[in-house]
């Protein structure tokens, strides 16, 4: 979240009582654009879109490809 602000995008966290965490990003026309966010042990993944998938190592990298899905 902090990364995608940096890039003056703004989003929430939804947090279901069961369920994975998802990041809504929103979009200038339409819904917001939901990335899930999967913790498989110490690491983190973002998913979103059609099969866009991220390993969280660099989350700026990951926030510019959330930011190139929302052009």
């Amino acid at each position: 979240m902090a990364d995608l602000r940096l890039l003056e995008l703004s989003s929430s966290l939804y947090t279901p009582g069961s369920g994975e965490a998802v990041l809504l990003v929103p979009r200038p026309l339409g819904k917001p654009l939901a990335v899930m966010c999967l913790g498989v042990g110490d690491v983190w993944w973002f998913q979103w879109g059609r099969d866009r998938m991220a390993l969280v190592t660099d989350s700026m990298a990951v926030a510019a490809e959330i930011q190139e899905t929302l052009s």
